[in-house]
């Protein structure tokens, strides 16, 4: 079975979120609720979101971080993006 989670994409226009990264949130088998699953670092600003997605999938059919966006980003607030992934 694929696992799903959602990929919240924190980049350098946010306001008091903390430093720009990738947080990779879903439910793990032996618990309950969502957690952590993976953190990875970047310096996009919200103009380049489109390379922060690249960052978990280059498009090319090489998975540079194990994950492939599925379905559209949605933009949460200023500097704040959520697209659910899937691991690959």
């Amino acid at each position: 079975m694929t696992q799903t989670a959602a990929a919240h994409i924190i980049t350098a226009d946010a306001i008091a979120m903390g430093d720009p990264e990738i947080i990779i949130m879903g439910r793990v088998e032996d618990g309950e609720g969502d957690r952590v699953i993976s953190r990875f670092g970047h310096l996009y600003r919200d103009a380049d979101i489109l390379v922060g997605i690249q960052t978990l999938w280059d498009g090319s059919g090489r998975y540079s971080n194990g994950w492939r966006p599925v379905g559209d980003v949605t933009s949460v607030e200023r500097g704040y993006w959520i697209v659910n992934v899937e691991r690959v």
